[in-house]
């Protein structure tokens, strides 16, 4: 028997609507428990599949199950545009463009002066003396690290 909300919000004496409001509730516990319960044996029956493809050695099947187990979501890739800002649908047209790109970026003429990096504490050009940096204490990096952990966000 289920019992919809809606029941609960309409009954007419509160007798009714208590009375609604209990079974809809006893109801919703009993769902809850069924779903944890199919959940478990969901996650027991992929262990086992797992158990048993590592023993016959097929680590595609192996690999996917682990994947899922461990809830991680792999990063899907973004759809491409090209010059336009169209988006590109075919693969063989998204790959053209990445090449296009790749092509762009690593063939670009070398810079007419070349930057030049000073050393530290060595005095630059506006005459500011740049000093190295104070060697950091394990202990200041844990505190530093426990202190960035807990800073609310």
């Amino acid at each position: 028997m289920y019992i919809k909300k809606e029941k609960v919000n309409t009954a007419r004496t509160r007798a009714k609507k208590q009375e609604a409001q209990n079974k809809h509730q006893l109801l919703n516990k009993e769902v809850k428990k069924c779903c944890r319960k199919d959940k478990r044996e969901y996650v027991n029956d992929l262990a086992t599949e797992a158990e048993f493809t590592a023993y016959k050695g097929d680590i595609k099947t192996l690999y996917n199950i682990t994947k899922t187990l461990s809830k991680r979501k792999t990063a899907k890739s973004k759809p491409v545009k090209d010059k336009d800002g169209k988006f590109l649908t075919n693969l063989n047209e998204q790959m053209e463009r990445w090449n296009e790109y790749f092509i762009n970026v690593l063939n670009r003429p070398e810079p007419d002066q070349p930057v030049r990096v000073e050393p530290a504490g060595v005095p630059s050009e506006t005459g500011e003396t740049i000093s190295q940096p104070e060697k950091i204490k394990t202990q200041e990096a844990g505190r530093g690290w426990i202190y960035l952990k807990n800073s609310p966000k």
